[in-house]
C-alpha cells in the first residue's frame, strides 16, 4: 500500500508540476499535501458565491459554505472528529479531516496559506 501511495504521489507531482510555484505552500511530500491541493483546485472552479468549506453532518447532509476561520475555530472547539468528511468548494471529493490536516491547529486554513498579502482577511473570507 505504501508503494501505491508513493507512485500516486509521483504521478500527481508530474501532473501538477506547472502549478507548483503557485501552490508551493500547500504541497508537501505527503498525502495530506496532495489532498489540500486537490481541494484548493476544487474551490477555484466553484462560483464565488459558493466558495468555501463544506462538511457532511451527522445526518449525512452537506453543510456550507463556511469561511476557513470559522471551520478552524469549530475544529479547535471540538465540533469535528478526525473522521469528519470535508471539502473545499461546492462540488468534488470529500476527504476525512485527519487525512487533509494531520495537525488540527491548521485545519481549514488553506486560504491563509496561499494569501501572502492579507492573512487575516483571507482566513475570514471565502
Amino acid at each position: 500500500a505504501a508503494s501505491e501511495v508513493g507512485a500516486t504521489w509521483k504521478a500527481a507531482r508530474l501532473l501538477f508540476q506547472p502549478l507548483t510555484p503557485l501552490y508551493q505552500p500547500l504541497i508537501q511530500d505527503d498525502v495530506a499535501g496532495l489532498l489540500r491541493l486537490i481541494s484548493s483546485l476544487q474551490n477555484e472552479v466553484t462560483p464565488d458565491s459558493k466558495k468555501g468549506w463544506y462538511y457532511k453532518d451527522d445526518a449525512g447532509e452537506i453543510q456550507g459554505p463556511y469561511p476557513p476561520a470559522w471551520m478552524n475555530k469549530w475544529c479547535q472547539q471540538g465540533y469535528f472528529d478526525d473522521d469528519a468528511e470535508v471539502r473545499f468548494g461546492e462540488e468534488g471529493a470529500m476527504f476525512k479531516l485527519s487525512q487533509m490536516f494531520p495537525d488540527p491547529s491548521s485545519a481549514f486554513l488553506i486560504n491563509c496559506m496561499t494569501d501572502s498579502s492579507g492573512v487575516k482577511e483571507a482566513c475570514e473570507k471565502v
